[in-house]
Parts: C-alpha cells; sequence; structure tokens
C-alpha cells in the first residue's frame, strides 16, 4: 500500500510531508536536502508481515541522521536490512562508513546513531526490512562479536575521515564498499 507519494503534493508541501511520513517510521531521524531549488520527489509503499515492517522507498537526495539526542527520545529497538535497488547511497554507523550501489545489502541497527546520504543526481530506491531486535537472528555493526563479519574501513586521521555526504565522490582511505 503506498503511504507517501510526492507526485500527489504541491511542490512547496513535499518536504513538510515527507517529514511527517517518515517522523516516526522506522526510526526518528533529521532530514536535510542538499538542493532546496530543486523539487523533492519521493514514494513510499509499506506492508506489515506480523511483527516484521516490510518498506519500499525511493526518493530525490537527501541526508539524514539519527542522533544518540532522537534515540534516547524513542528507541524502537530493532535492526532494519536494507537492499539498494537504484542510485547510491553513503551509509555510517559504527565507525565504519560504506559506499552502497544497487545490489548491495546492508543491516543496522536503529538504536546506534547513523548517517544515511543520497546526494546523487538520480534517485535512489531500496527495499527495508525491519524487525523487532529480539526476533532478527543476525547482529549489526553495533553488536558484539560483529567485527568478525562486518566491512572494514582503514583507520584514518580524524581529519581525513569523512562523514558520506556525498556518495557520489571517489572513495576515499576512510569508506569501503559493504
Amino acid at each position: 500500500k503506498t503511504v507517501f507519494d510526492s507526485e500527489r503534493l504541491a511542490v512547496d508541501d513535499r518536504v513538510d510531508a515527507w517529514a511527517e511520513a517518515t517522523g516516526t517510521e522506522p526510526v526518528t531521524t533529521g532530514t536535510a536536502f542538499p538542493d532546496p531549488a530543486r523539487p523533492f520527489t519521493a514514494r513510499i509503499g509499506a506492508a506489515r508481515l506480523g511483527h516484521v515492517h516490510l518498506a519500499s522507498v525511493s526518493h530525490s537526495p537527501l541526508l539524514a541522521r539519527r542522533t544518540p539526542k532522537m534515540i534516547r527520545q524513542s528507541d524502537p529497538e530493532h535492526y532494519a536490512l536494507a537492499l539498494v535497488r537504484t542510485g547510491t547511497l553513503g551509509f555510517e554507523q559504527a565507525r565504519t562508513t560504506c559506499l552502497l550501489t544497487p545490489g548491495n545489502f546492508f543491516l543496522y541497527d536503529g538504536s546506534r546513531p547513523f548517517t544515511v546520504s543520497a546526494t546523487a543526481d538520480r534517485p535512489v530506491a531500496s527495499l527495508l526490512l525491519v524487525s523487532p531486535n529480539g526476533s532478527c537472528p543476525c547482529r549489526p555493526p553495533s553488536s558484539p562479536g560483529w567485527s568478525r563479519y562486518r566491512c572494514r574501513a582503514p583507520r584514518a586521521s580524524a581529519s581525513r575521515r569523512r562523514a558520506p555526504s556525498s556518495p557520489s565522490r571517489s572513495r576515499s582511505s576512510s569508506q569501503t564498499s559493504c
């Protein structure tokens, strides 16, 4: 079922409607838009399958952050598995930065801070499968024991480390593909 479609809204109302529609699902994030002069487009389709939430999300460039303050205010304690279908996403959590392209999966912990960026010129589409922590048989990077499995970014000095604000840039020494 479609829960958000920006094409049904006036261009000036889209950003506020996106913030309202994504305010708590699957987790609270703060969103910024790299090109405010460009009309924002997005679509979300969602379904619940018992305790699991499935969503198909597509959107034009944006930067979303989940901060420690947001986690303290609302922590649904879930993991999410995402598949990038089109476009490029930058993702950072637990000191690991990944550049994700179509066909890449990533697993994240909604109880830990993260940053997601889609700043290339073309829209990004992904599928999300969100499950409560207790029902997921695998663990994301913030969980004990994950270090054997996670992608490892080379250590870089703080001055060289970049947030994934522009996944279209070439990879730096602090970025790796998961």
